[in-house]
């Protein structure tokens, strides 16, 4: 009885080979449309974070730590595409769109976008009512390294 389960198991195992090999099927915890994305790394860097469009990222620390608090504080309300809005503005360009004014006055609007409302500040009020008066969430915790991180990270993905 013992040898008879080894051989169906073997045999289970064997089936199961030949078919991923047919499918091409390398792995097996993502789905064909996830495959599609995987970038092959060259040996010569190994462990080189890519970014969707396959392209190296200058600064792989920095990318994986903006990715990260981009997940956790933004993903919810902004397109992970950057391009597309969601229910906040998309945020291709972002840095760009604020150049007009001091660096500390964006990131003053990532961490609190009302005080710059409530300070009649004109990047703020407009951003405020282009967006039909629609809060952003507070981030006061977040340091200015982390928002130059996402930063970081929303101009490498979407550049």
């Amino acid at each position: 009885m013992r040898l008879f389960q080894i051989l169906i198991y073997m045999l289970a195992l064997t089936i199961g080979g030949c078919l991923a090999f047919q499918h091409n099927i390398q792995f097996p915890h993502r789905s064909p449309k996830q495959l599609q994305y995987i970038e092959k790394v060259s040996e010569s860097t190994p462990g080189v974070d890519f970014v969707s469009k396959g392209t190296p990222s200058s600064n792989p620390a920095l990318n994986k730590q903006g990715k990260a608090l981009f997940k956790t504080n933004c993903a919810s309300c902004h397109n992970k595409n950057m391009k597309d809005d969601l229910v906040g503005p998309a945020l291709n360009g972002v840095a760009a769109r604020w150049k007009d004014y001091p660096e500390e006055d964006l990131y003053e609007w990532i961490r609190n976008s009302q005080s710059l409302v409530e300070s009649k500040h004109p990047k703020g009020v407009s951003i405020w009512k282009e967006w039909n008066k629609a809060v952003m969430a507070p981030f006061p915790n977040l340091s200015d390294e982390d928002i130059a991180a996402i930063l970081f990270y929303i101009e490498e993905t979407s550049g």
